[in-house]
C-alpha cells in the first residue's frame, strides 16, 4: 500500500539513532567528506543563488506577513555563518524555520515572482 506524502506521520521530535556516535564512531574525516559529497555539484553560484533566494523569502514574508514571520523566519547566529557545513554566507541576517512551514505562505511568496517561458516549460524566476 502507497502512504502518500500527506499522511506521513510527523515524528520530528523523535531522536536520531546513533546520533551521538557520529563523532566517535566515524570520525572528523568521515564529516569532512561527507560535506565535500553534499556539496557536490553544487557550484558556488548555486549555493548563493538558494541562499539568497531564502532570504528574498524571508524580507518578503517580513515585510507582507510579518505575523507569520514572527514564527517562520529567524535570524541566523555568528556561529552558523562560520560553520561551513551550513552554507550561509557572511552577510546572510535570516533563515526560515522548517519545522511546521505553512505552505500557503510559500506560495503566497512564489505568486509575486516572475515566469519566464521557455519552449517545453515553465521556469520560475526567483
Amino acid at each position: 500500500m502507497r502512504v502518500r506524502t500527506a499522511r506521513l506521520r510527523d515524528e520530528d521530535d523523535v531522536e536520531v539513532l546513533g546520533e551521538n556516535l557520529v563523532q566517535n564512531e566515524l570520525g572528523q574525516d568521515h564529516i569532512s567528506e561527507m560535506h565535500e559529497t553534499l556539496k557536490y555539484d553544487k557550484t558556488p553560484k548555486v549555493r548563493d543563488d538558494f541562499r539568497c533566494r531564502l532570504n528574498r523569502i524571508a524580507k518578503y514574508w517580513l515585510k507582507e506577513t510579518p505575523g507569520y514571520a514572527e514564527q517562520g523566519v529567524r535570524l541566523v547566529t555568528e556561529e552558523e555563518k562560520n560553520n561551513k557545513s551550513l552554507f550561509f554566507r557572511k552577510q546572510d541576517k535570516y533563515d526560515l524555520v522548517y519545522v511546521g512551514m505553512n505552505y500557503q505562505f510559500v506560495l503566497k511568496f512564489l505568486k509575486t515572482q516572475e515566469i519566464k517561458k521557455t519552449r517545453s516549460t515553465v521556469v520560475k524566476l526567483t
